[in-house]
């Protein structure tokens, strides 16, 4: 930008110069055409003193005098051409510049853009180079003597070391695999312990569901033939042919249950075939204490071989 200031700068003083000789010029052409008129007064008078001079001398006086008026007058008329032709010139010449230095200017400002671009990438690039250069250089100074300082450890410290490292990372897996190995088991023992206990509870699971059936169909047998006997005494027999009724009703429907519900634990549906009796006796979460206890069927008591997931 520096150096588009400076040329524009250089075209505004050559413009002021070219001024000032036209200026200067102009004063000249003053000056003479000013020295013309003298001359050409001073010419007449001398004419007009010679005319006279002629005119009380003779013909040929008359002759000569206008051929000096005829030579005058023609290299007046061209000096006059002349300084005119210069005039116009000159101003025409102004004129153009002073109309033209605005897109002179914007001529030399695109113009320059470029080549400040390419100077500024040129030296940027250069600077990068020589950047790169110094820096590689000091990284390779600092490596080399990073190497240097322990080229000297001896080959027993770094086999310590990898062994080391070795043995750390041996030990260290098999204390995760151990980890991993006590907490499976100690899942598993819970998950047992769990299963266990919920065999063991289950009778008595049965025991008190039995119970809660059987109370609840005797409060209903006795509500029914309480209202029996005071809405028709004489209905009584039929009322009790009504409870046993019932009576079988529920026991079926008790059977039925205990028919679909699993034989180990009596809560969940029976969903496990038993290989090779053939036995649908089991769900799926007591299959598998089954096959941690005993491995046999709890009906046949037949050993296990496989088993078959059904959907009932």
């Amino acid at each position: 930008m520096f150096q588009v200031v400076n040329i524009l700068c250089l075209d505004f003083v050559v413009f002021v110069v070219d001024i000032a000789k036209i200026f200067v010029f102009c004063l000249e052409f003053c000056g003479v055409v000013l020295e013309s008129v003298v001359e050409g007064v001073i010419s007449l008078l001398v004419n007009l003193r010679d005319l006279i001079f002629l005119i009380f001398s003779a013909p040929i006086g008359v002759y000569l005098v206008t051929l000096y008026l005829i030579d005058n007058t023609i290299f007046a008329v061209v000096i006059l051409a002349e300084h005119i032709k210069r005039a116009v010139v000159l101003i025409g010449t102004c004129i153009w510049y002073i109309l033209m230095l605005i897109p002179y200017s914007l001529l030399y400002t695109v113009y320059l853009i470029p080549v400040f671009l390419i100077d500024s990438i040129h030296y940027a690039r250069k600077g990068a180079s020589d950047i790169i250069l110094t820096v590689g250089q000091k990284l390779y100074n600092g490596l080399l003597k990073i190497a240097q300082t322990f080229s000297d450890i001896p080959c027993e410290a770094f086999l310590g070391l990898i062994l080391g490292t070795a043995v750390l990372s041996v030990m260290f897996q098999r204390r995760t695999l151990l980890v991993r190995y006590m907490i499976l088991a100690y899942r598993a023992h819970i998950s047992t312990v769990k299963k266990l206990i919920e065999i063991s509870i289950s009778p008595l699971r049965r025991m008190a569901r039995s119970i809660y059936f059987y109370r609840r169909s005797i409060t209903r047998s006795s509500s029914r033939a309480l209202n029996g006997s005071v809405s028709n005494a004489k209905t009584s027999p039929s009322s009790a042919a009504k409870s046993s009724n019932v009576k079988e009703l529920q026991r079926t429907l008790e059977a039925e249950l205990e028919e679909r519900l699993c034989s180990v634990c009596r809560e969940r549906r029976k969903s496990v075939i038993v290989l090779p009796c053939r036995h649908l006796c089991m769900c799926d979460e007591c299959v598998s204490v089954v096959a941690q206890i005993s491995r046999m069927c709890p009906l046949c008591r037949c050993p296990i071989v496989n088993t078959l997931k059904v959907y009932v």
